[in-house]
């Protein structure tokens, strides 16, 4: 009875697991190359071994990586393989369409201009909260509230901010145009900021005499006021370098 058996080889510089002894000889395989892609090929028939190529697809060492990581395949062709510890580098030429949300741990993005300057883009939120900035669909340059002489050739639309009934300290920041229900006598106190806007003050049943307090005007602040149902007086309030005025204007 003919017997086998699995015997190892080292061939061309490759460690090779073969069916090694057939019956009692030993079969001895060629001297092939010792180049990348060379194998052996077993017939069964005849129970013997001859050289063969399979290309460029045999490892031939480790090297460092030469190639940049890009947004598309890279078909190499050397034979060396990278080490366990290298890594190759990200292009820095990439233009890439992102499709998910990135998140930033540091709260600043810097963008580089046409030469060395940067501009940088950062979160004040430090709040659980999320936020979003909704850029409009138009081009446009973007205004600052610290820069002068700035050309303004868009506008906006208002939300008129309504106020409650009573007592009022003017906080012409929070709103340009606000409105208050004149519900009974009470006082509108000069605003803490330089700034402008405008108050629409409308009376009900109830209304009574409005106070100013901390303006400085002349005997003239213009249409008198009254407590008639249903009349409306807009009240232009602003403060310049700490002086505060105001000017009344009667809708009927």
């Amino acid at each position: 009875m003919r017997s086998t058996s699995w015997a190892a080889v080292t061939l061309g510089g490759l460690f090779l697991t073969l069916i090694w002894l057939s019956g009692d000889a030993a079969i001895s395989p060629p001297n092939c190359a010792d180049t990348g892609g060379n194998h052996l090929n077993y017939t069964a028939a005849t129970h013997t071994y001859t050289c063969g190529t399979s290309g460029a697809g045999g490892v031939t060492g480790l090297a460092n990586p030469t190639a940049s990581v890009v947004l598309t395949t890279t078909n190499g062709s050397a034979t060396t393989a990278m080490r366990s510890d290298g890594a190759p580098p990200l292009s820095q030429s990439i233009t890439p369409t992102w499709t998910g949300l990135h998140t930033y741990t540091n709260s600043d993005i810097a963008l580089l201009g046409s030469s060395t300057g940067k501009t940088t883009f950062t979160s004040a939120n430090a709040s659980g909260t999320n936020y979003t900035l909704t850029v409009p669909a138009a081009n446009m340059t973007m205004a600052a509230l610290d820069v002068a002489d700035q050309t303004v050739s868009g506008g906006a639309n208002v939300t008129a901010q309504s106020q409650s009934t009573g007592n009022i300290t003017i906080d012409c920041g929070s709103r340009q145009l606000q409105y208050i229900t004149n519900g009974g006598a009470y006082t509108i106190t000069a605003p803490s900021s330089d700034g402008n806007c405008i108050l629409l003050s409308t009376n009900n049943g109830s209304a009574g005499a409005i106070t100013f307090s901390g303006f400085s005007v002349g005997s003239n602040t213009g249409d008198a006021l009254d407590t008639t149902n249903a009349h409306k007086f807009s009240i232009f309030i602003w403060r310049i370098n700490g002086t505060s005025g105001y000017r009344i204007a009667a809708h009927q």
